[in-house]
């Protein structure tokens, strides 16, 4: 291990820079591989990845219809294109936003 007590401050920068560097590759390399791993899961059932998203997604609706907008402030906050606009999405239209804005 690095005794770090006795670095100056631009080379605590630089270790800095270098840490933050591996941290992103170190998430990369692991939601690489969860990926991998899930597909490998989906494709033992005959099914691809993108299939179950599809099916979660459609099962998240209550009528079973996916989503075509999305709010950019709240990603929770979607709409099918069905029924009555979202409050989120009727306050965004006034304010002169346009629907197309919020297509998935």
């Amino acid at each position: 291990m690095v005794d770090i007590s006795k670095l100056s401050r631009d080379e605590l920068e630089d270790l800095k820079v270098q840490i933050d560097k591996r941290m992103a590759e170190v998430e990369k390399e692991q939601k690489d591989a969860a990926l991998a791993e899930m597909r490998e899961i989906a494709q033992r059932h005959g099914v691809t990845l993108e299939e179950i998203v599809q099916m979660e997604r459609a099962s998240a609706s209550p009528t079973g219809a996916l989503p075509k907008y999305r709010d950019p402030e709240n990603p929770k906050n979607t709409w099918t294109g069905r029924g009555r606009k979202p409050k989120w999405l009727v306050l965004a239209l006034e304010e002169g936003a346009n629907i197309e804005d919020f297509a998935i």
